[in-house]
């Protein structure tokens, strides 16, 4: 959906992007990021989590919680010294 018009992207694959989560938690806590072709969701439950998609073809690039985003991070820098 287009912010402006609400109506569906031209560019988007599929009119709406949905996320499946099958956790006994409510998510009371979120952001939203658009930047070029990658939305982005930050959210809290329990802990922190990101969740990513290329909203133009509605692929999911990124499910992962902060904590084991950061670690990956830095097991990548250590290794690339």
């Amino acid at each position: 959906m287009t912010i402006s018009s609400h109506k569906p992207h031209p560019e988007a694959a599929n009119p709406m992007i949905v996320h499946t989560c099958s956790l006994p938690f409510v998510m009371t806590n979120s952001f939203i990021a658009i930047a070029e072709d990658v939305l982005a969701v930050f959210f809290w439950i329990e802990n922190p989590g990101l969740i990513i998609w290329n909203w133009k073809s509605g692929t999911l690039l990124v499910v992962s919680s902060i904590g084991i985003l950061i670690e990956r991070m830095r097991i990548d820098i250590l290794q690339s010294t």
